[in-house]
Protein backbone atom coordinates (compact mmCIF):
# COMPACT_ATOMS: atom_id res chain seq x y z
CA UNK A 1 0.00 0.00 0.00
CA UNK A 2 1.11 3.55 -1.04
CA UNK A 3 0.32 7.00 -0.65
CA UNK A 4 1.11 10.59 -1.17
CA UNK A 5 1.52 12.51 1.62
CA UNK A 6 -0.76 16.11 1.13
CA UNK A 7 -1.15 17.54 4.57
CA UNK A 8 1.85 18.87 6.23
CA UNK A 9 2.79 18.12 10.18
CA UNK A 10 0.79 14.78 10.41
CA UNK A 11 2.53 12.27 12.76
CA UNK A 12 3.78 9.15 10.68
CA UNK A 13 1.64 6.74 12.99
CA UNK A 14 -1.36 9.37 12.89
CA UNK A 15 -1.04 9.05 8.61
CA UNK A 16 -1.26 5.53 8.93
CA UNK A 17 -3.91 4.93 10.99
CA UNK A 18 -6.07 7.32 8.88
CA UNK A 19 -5.29 5.67 5.82
CA UNK A 20 -5.53 2.22 7.06
CA UNK A 21 -8.57 2.69 9.23
CA UNK A 22 -6.04 0.77 11.63
CA UNK A 23 -6.52 1.50 15.84
CA UNK A 24 -3.51 3.49 17.03
CA UNK A 25 -1.85 -0.09 18.69
CA UNK A 26 -1.99 -1.33 15.20
CA UNK A 27 -0.74 1.78 13.71
CA UNK A 28 2.10 2.57 15.99
CA UNK A 29 2.84 -1.39 15.46
CA UNK A 30 3.69 -0.86 11.79
CA UNK A 31 5.91 1.82 12.20
CA UNK A 32 7.86 0.66 15.06
CA UNK A 33 8.55 -2.64 13.40
CA UNK A 34 9.95 -1.14 10.63
CA UNK A 35 6.72 -1.46 7.79
CA UNK A 36 6.38 1.70 7.01
CA UNK A 37 8.59 3.56 4.18
CA UNK A 38 8.99 7.78 3.44
CA UNK A 39 10.33 7.90 0.03
CA UNK A 40 12.00 4.51 0.17
CA UNK A 41 13.76 4.24 3.91
CA UNK A 42 12.33 2.62 6.68
CA UNK A 43 11.21 5.03 9.39
CA UNK A 44 10.39 3.55 13.04
CA UNK A 45 9.75 6.51 14.86
CA UNK A 46 5.73 7.29 15.49
CA UNK A 47 5.66 10.92 15.48
CA UNK A 48 7.74 11.28 12.89
CA UNK A 49 6.56 14.48 10.99
CA UNK A 50 5.78 14.25 7.50
CA UNK A 51 5.90 17.13 4.42
CA UNK A 52 3.48 17.30 1.50
CA UNK A 53 4.64 15.36 -1.21
CA UNK A 54 6.57 12.14 0.56
CA UNK A 55 5.58 9.34 -0.83
CA UNK A 56 4.40 6.68 1.97
CA UNK A 57 4.72 3.15 1.81
CA UNK A 58 3.05 0.08 4.15
CA UNK A 59 4.86 -2.78 3.40
CA UNK A 60 3.91 -5.83 5.55
CA UNK A 61 6.43 -8.57 4.56
CA UNK A 62 9.13 -6.42 5.91
CA UNK A 63 11.01 -8.36 8.06
CA UNK A 64 11.64 -6.21 11.82
CA UNK A 65 14.67 -4.60 11.68
CA UNK A 66 17.39 -6.50 14.16
CA UNK A 67 18.26 -4.51 17.14
CA UNK A 68 21.40 -6.41 19.32
CA UNK A 69 20.04 -4.80 22.45
CA UNK A 70 16.74 -6.51 22.05
CA UNK A 71 17.91 -10.07 21.44
CA UNK A 72 16.61 -11.50 24.56
CA UNK A 73 18.81 -13.52 26.97
CA UNK A 74 17.46 -17.55 27.71
CA UNK A 75 17.26 -17.94 31.55
CA UNK A 76 16.85 -21.67 31.15
CA UNK A 77 17.11 -24.11 28.82
CA UNK A 78 16.28 -27.54 28.74
CA UNK A 79 14.97 -30.97 26.55
CA UNK A 80 11.99 -29.39 27.51
CA UNK A 81 11.07 -25.46 28.90
CA UNK A 82 12.87 -22.89 27.71
CA UNK A 83 12.47 -19.79 29.36
CA UNK A 84 13.61 -16.25 28.02
CA UNK A 85 13.85 -12.65 29.18
CA UNK A 86 11.89 -11.04 26.61
CA UNK A 87 12.48 -7.42 25.65
CA UNK A 88 9.20 -5.37 25.85
CA UNK A 89 8.24 -4.41 22.67
CA UNK A 90 9.10 -7.90 21.34
CA UNK A 91 5.76 -9.96 19.90
CA UNK A 92 5.82 -13.71 21.57
CA UNK A 93 5.11 -15.23 18.16
CA UNK A 94 3.85 -13.59 14.75
CA UNK A 95 0.78 -11.78 14.49
CA UNK A 96 1.12 -11.01 11.02
CA UNK A 97 2.40 -12.97 7.87
CA UNK A 98 6.02 -13.82 7.29
CA UNK A 99 6.62 -11.70 10.70
CA UNK A 100 9.98 -12.32 12.40
CA UNK A 101 12.12 -10.46 15.59
CA UNK A 102 9.50 -12.21 17.46
CA UNK A 103 10.57 -14.38 20.65
CA UNK A 104 10.61 -17.60 18.86
CA UNK A 105 13.14 -16.10 16.42
CA UNK A 106 14.74 -15.01 19.72
CA UNK A 107 15.28 -18.38 21.12
CA UNK A 108 16.18 -20.09 17.29
CA UNK A 109 19.11 -17.11 17.37
CA UNK A 110 20.01 -17.99 20.88
CA UNK A 111 19.92 -21.67 19.86
CA UNK A 112 22.41 -21.16 16.95
CA UNK A 113 24.54 -18.61 18.77
CA UNK A 114 25.28 -21.81 21.41
CA UNK A 115 25.10 -24.00 18.66
CA UNK A 116 22.11 -26.10 19.01
CA UNK A 117 19.87 -26.94 15.95
CA UNK A 118 17.32 -23.99 15.88
CA UNK A 119 14.46 -25.82 13.93
CA UNK A 120 11.95 -26.57 16.47
CA UNK A 121 8.38 -25.35 15.16
CA UNK A 122 5.66 -24.73 18.25
CA UNK A 123 2.69 -27.47 18.34
CA UNK A 124 0.08 -24.98 17.16
CA UNK A 125 1.99 -24.51 13.84
CA UNK A 126 1.03 -27.85 12.49
CA UNK A 127 -2.16 -28.05 14.22
CA UNK A 128 -4.01 -24.70 13.57
CA UNK A 129 -5.90 -24.49 9.81
CA UNK A 130 -4.73 -21.22 7.71
CA UNK A 131 -7.36 -18.89 7.78
CA UNK A 132 -9.61 -18.82 4.81
CA UNK A 133 -9.50 -16.61 2.51
CA UNK A 134 -11.90 -12.93 3.22
CA UNK A 135 -14.72 -13.58 0.32
CA UNK A 136 -16.05 -9.82 0.95
CA UNK A 137 -14.75 -7.19 1.23
CA UNK A 138 -15.01 -6.54 5.42
CA UNK A 139 -17.62 -4.63 6.84
CA UNK A 140 -17.07 -0.65 8.09
CA UNK A 141 -16.13 -0.33 11.51
CA UNK A 142 -17.80 1.86 14.10
CA UNK A 143 -15.29 4.24 15.65
CA UNK A 144 -14.19 4.20 20.19
CA UNK A 145 -16.09 7.54 20.36
CA UNK A 146 -19.49 7.24 18.85
CA UNK A 147 -19.79 3.57 20.56
CA UNK A 148 -18.49 4.07 24.21
CA UNK A 149 -21.26 6.81 23.89
CA UNK A 150 -23.79 5.05 22.80
CA UNK A 151 -26.74 3.49 24.97
CA UNK A 152 -26.39 -0.10 23.26
CA UNK A 153 -22.89 -0.70 24.35
CA UNK A 154 -23.58 0.22 27.91
CA UNK A 155 -26.35 -2.20 28.26
CA UNK A 156 -24.23 -4.67 26.82
CA UNK A 157 -21.29 -3.95 29.30
CA UNK A 158 -24.00 -4.21 32.24
CA UNK A 159 -24.93 -7.12 31.07
CA UNK A 160 -21.86 -8.76 30.93
CA UNK A 161 -20.87 -7.22 34.36
CA UNK A 162 -24.42 -8.42 35.81
CA UNK A 163 -23.47 -12.27 34.31
CA UNK A 164 -20.01 -11.68 35.76
CA UNK A 165 -21.30 -10.89 39.22
CA UNK A 166 -23.33 -14.03 39.08
CA UNK A 167 -20.91 -16.42 38.24
CA UNK A 168 -18.17 -15.14 40.69
CA UNK A 169 -19.98 -14.95 43.35
CA UNK A 170 -21.43 -18.45 42.97
CA UNK A 171 -18.25 -19.69 42.55
CA UNK A 172 -17.11 -18.13 45.81
CA UNK A 173 -20.16 -19.01 48.05
CA UNK A 174 -20.96 -22.54 46.38
CA UNK A 175 -18.87 -24.16 49.14
CA UNK A 176 -20.65 -22.58 52.28
CA UNK A 177 -23.89 -23.27 50.62
CA UNK A 178 -23.29 -26.90 50.15
CA UNK A 179 -22.03 -27.18 53.31
CA UNK A 180 -25.23 -24.96 54.94
CA UNK A 181 -27.35 -28.03 53.01
CA UNK A 182 -25.41 -30.59 54.61
CA UNK A 183 -23.07 -32.02 51.96
CA UNK A 184 -19.13 -32.85 53.16
CA UNK A 185 -16.57 -30.62 52.56
CA UNK A 186 -15.01 -32.98 50.24
CA UNK A 187 -17.97 -33.08 48.20
CA UNK A 188 -18.09 -29.58 47.63
CA UNK A 189 -14.46 -28.90 46.85
CA UNK A 190 -15.70 -31.34 43.91
CA UNK A 191 -18.42 -29.86 43.09
CA UNK A 192 -16.85 -26.54 42.84
CA UNK A 193 -13.98 -27.80 41.19
CA UNK A 194 -16.64 -28.60 38.30
CA UNK A 195 -17.44 -25.13 37.47
CA UNK A 196 -13.45 -24.71 35.95
CA UNK A 197 -13.65 -27.72 34.22
CA UNK A 198 -16.53 -27.05 32.31
CA UNK A 199 -15.23 -24.21 31.32
CA UNK A 200 -13.97 -26.25 28.23
CA UNK A 201 -17.07 -28.16 26.80
CA UNK A 202 -19.28 -24.71 26.81
CA UNK A 203 -16.11 -23.06 24.94
CA UNK A 204 -15.50 -25.89 22.72
CA UNK A 205 -20.13 -25.56 21.94
CA UNK A 206 -20.16 -22.05 22.10
CA UNK A 207 -19.11 -21.84 17.75
CA UNK A 208 -21.25 -24.87 17.42
CA UNK A 209 -24.17 -23.61 18.79
CA UNK A 210 -23.62 -19.89 17.61
CA UNK A 211 -24.79 -18.98 21.28
CA UNK A 212 -25.45 -15.20 22.00
CA UNK A 213 -24.50 -13.05 24.52
CA UNK A 214 -28.63 -13.36 26.31
CA UNK A 215 -28.17 -17.88 25.62
CA UNK A 216 -25.03 -17.59 28.15
CA UNK A 217 -26.35 -15.66 30.60
CA UNK A 218 -29.37 -17.77 30.75
CA UNK A 219 -27.30 -20.70 31.22
CA UNK A 220 -25.24 -19.21 33.84
CA UNK A 221 -28.49 -18.58 35.55
CA UNK A 222 -30.33 -21.53 35.01
CA UNK A 223 -27.25 -23.59 36.30
CA UNK A 224 -27.68 -21.82 39.72
CA UNK A 225 -31.23 -22.41 39.70
CA UNK A 226 -31.04 -26.34 39.47
CA UNK A 227 -28.39 -26.12 42.75
CA UNK A 228 -30.23 -23.96 44.97
CA UNK A 229 -33.69 -25.21 43.75
CA UNK A 230 -33.12 -28.67 44.19
CA UNK A 231 -31.79 -30.56 47.55
CA UNK A 232 -29.83 -33.05 45.86
CA UNK A 233 -26.34 -34.31 44.84
CA UNK A 234 -27.49 -35.02 41.27
CA UNK A 235 -28.78 -31.40 41.03
CA UNK A 236 -25.78 -29.54 42.77
CA UNK A 237 -23.32 -31.71 39.95
CA UNK A 238 -25.60 -31.08 36.70
CA UNK A 239 -26.05 -27.08 37.88
CA UNK A 240 -22.35 -26.51 38.72
CA UNK A 241 -21.58 -27.89 35.18
CA UNK A 242 -23.78 -25.81 33.10
CA UNK A 243 -22.71 -22.78 35.82
CA UNK A 244 -18.79 -23.83 34.44
CA UNK A 245 -20.01 -24.57 30.57
CA UNK A 246 -21.95 -20.84 30.84
CA UNK A 247 -19.09 -19.16 32.21
CA UNK A 248 -16.55 -20.50 29.71
CA UNK A 249 -18.76 -19.67 26.88
CA UNK A 250 -18.90 -15.95 28.34
CA UNK A 251 -15.17 -15.28 27.88
CA UNK A 252 -15.91 -15.46 24.34
CA UNK A 253 -19.24 -14.52 24.61
CA UNK A 254 -17.71 -10.67 24.98
CA UNK A 255 -14.79 -10.81 22.52
CA UNK A 256 -17.51 -12.29 19.49
CA UNK A 257 -20.43 -9.70 20.40
CA UNK A 258 -17.85 -6.97 20.14
CA UNK A 259 -16.51 -7.77 17.02
CA UNK A 260 -19.81 -8.45 15.37
CA UNK A 261 -20.97 -5.44 16.59
CA UNK A 262 -18.75 -3.09 15.89
CA UNK A 263 -16.21 -4.32 13.74
CA UNK A 264 -12.56 -4.69 13.97
CA UNK A 265 -11.22 -1.33 13.43
CA UNK A 266 -11.43 0.01 17.01
CA UNK A 267 -11.94 -3.49 18.41
CA UNK A 268 -9.10 -3.02 21.20
CA UNK A 269 -10.15 0.21 22.59
CA UNK A 270 -13.60 -0.83 22.66
CA UNK A 271 -13.14 -4.86 23.92
CA UNK A 272 -10.86 -2.59 26.71
CA UNK A 273 -13.01 -0.40 28.21
CA UNK A 274 -15.65 -3.78 28.17
CA UNK A 275 -12.96 -5.53 29.60
CA UNK A 276 -12.09 -3.08 32.28
CA UNK A 277 -15.73 -2.82 33.32
CA UNK A 278 -16.20 -6.81 33.95
CA UNK A 279 -12.79 -7.05 35.82
CA UNK A 280 -13.74 -3.86 38.41
CA UNK A 281 -16.74 -6.39 38.85
CA UNK A 282 -15.50 -9.84 39.49
CA UNK A 283 -13.34 -8.12 41.74
CA UNK A 284 -15.81 -6.32 43.84
CA UNK A 285 -18.49 -9.33 43.18
CA UNK A 286 -17.04 -11.45 46.17
CA UNK A 287 -17.27 -8.71 49.00
CA UNK A 288 -20.43 -7.52 47.96
CA UNK A 289 -22.15 -10.85 47.78
CA UNK A 290 -20.42 -11.45 51.44
CA UNK A 291 -22.31 -8.13 52.64
CA UNK A 292 -25.12 -9.42 51.01
CA UNK A 293 -25.17 -13.04 52.34
CA UNK A 294 -25.02 -11.82 55.97
CA UNK A 295 -28.40 -10.17 55.55
CA UNK A 296 -30.56 -12.99 53.18
CA UNK A 297 -28.71 -16.03 54.28
CA UNK A 298 -26.80 -18.18 50.86
CA UNK A 299 -30.13 -19.30 49.71
CA UNK A 300 -31.34 -15.93 49.16
CA UNK A 301 -28.01 -14.87 47.70
CA UNK A 302 -28.49 -17.57 45.53
CA UNK A 303 -31.65 -16.62 44.09
CA UNK A 304 -30.00 -13.16 43.96
CA UNK A 305 -27.88 -14.88 41.56
CA UNK A 306 -30.06 -16.04 39.59
CA UNK A 307 -32.24 -12.25 39.08
CA UNK A 308 -29.37 -10.92 38.15
CA UNK A 309 -28.23 -13.82 35.56
CA UNK A 310 -31.96 -13.32 34.27
CA UNK A 311 -31.78 -9.72 34.07
CA UNK A 312 -28.85 -9.90 32.71
CA UNK A 313 -30.42 -12.04 29.83
CA UNK A 314 -33.00 -9.55 29.08
CA UNK A 315 -30.54 -6.37 28.93
CA UNK A 316 -28.41 -8.45 26.36
CA UNK A 317 -31.54 -9.14 24.60
CA UNK A 318 -32.12 -6.00 23.78
CA UNK A 319 -29.31 -5.05 22.22
CA UNK A 320 -29.31 -5.75 18.13
CA UNK A 321 -27.59 -5.26 15.30
CA UNK A 322 -30.00 -2.62 13.87
CA UNK A 323 -29.16 -0.28 16.82
CA UNK A 324 -25.81 -0.43 16.34
CA UNK A 325 -25.37 0.35 12.44
CA UNK A 326 -25.83 3.66 12.36
CA UNK A 327 -22.46 3.79 14.54
CA UNK A 328 -20.46 1.99 11.76
CA UNK A 329 -20.99 5.12 9.50
CA UNK A 330 -20.34 7.70 12.35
Amino acid sequence: MAWTVEVAGQTLAAFIKAKTEAAWSVAKRHVTTGKVFVDGTAVTQIDFRLTVGQNVDLRMATPKPRDPEREGELVYDDTHVVVIDKPAGVNSVPYEERETGTAMDLIRGAWRRMGKPATTVPLHGFVLRPAAAPTREPAPSAPAGAVLRSSPFWLLSGAFVLAALATIAMTVFAIPFLLERGHSPAFAAFAVGLIGVSQIPGRVLFARLHAEPWNVFALIGLGVAVVVAFDSTAAVLIGLVLLGMGNGMATLSRATAIADLYGAAAYGTIASVAGGVNTAARAAGPFLAAVYATVVGYTGLLWTLVALAVVAALLARLVRNDDVAGLRGA
